[in-house]
């Protein structure tokens, strides 16, 4: 929106400003960069060349560890990985992760997303359909022909 009453450059709403904060964080939680938990933190992984003698950072892992006495553990049990009990901390399901198939539409919903392949699928069907009318259309024209020379 415009300032009222001149020209200047537009001036953004809170409305808008809060829609572009979410979807930024919703992005980060997508590709694994939201916030992290209190006790946790970024722990560099690096990748050691032996050929050209240099390491070089091949991204970050967000690690947390506690250790508890004995007793407290038993106060607070963890499932192995995501299984019950799923607390201790809570671990939620996966998300954007692609499952694999031999299925070649399920494979391009997945990647470009079901919107846009149902888009590309009517596309290819006129495509397809266009084909086969061209086809058909020069079979027609010589059946016509040949139809027109009997009568």
């Amino acid at each position: 929106k415009e300032k009222e009453g001149g020209a200047g450059p537009p001036v953004a709403d809170a409305d808008s400003n809060q829609e572009a904060a979410f979807f930024v964080k919703q992005l980060k939680e997508f590709v694994g960069l939201g916030d992290i938990d209190d006790t946790a933190q970024w722990v560099a992984m690096t990748y050691n060349d032996v050929r050209r003698r240099r390491v070089s950072r091949r991204g970050a892992v967000a690690l947390s560890v506690e250790i508890l006495p004995p007793e407290e553990a038993e106060d607070r049990p963890a499932g192995q990985g995501r299984s019950e009990p799923n607390a201790n901390p809570f671990l939620p399901p996966t998300t954007g992760r692609m499952s694999l198939s031999y299925n070649p539409l399920a494979i391009v919903s997945a990647l470009l997303g079901p919107r846009l392949a149902f888009q590309l699928l009517c596309c290819l069907c006129c495509v397809l359909l266009l084909v086969v009318m061209g086809i058909l259309g020069m079979y027609f024209t010589s059946f016509y022909t040949l139809w027109q020379s009997l009568s």
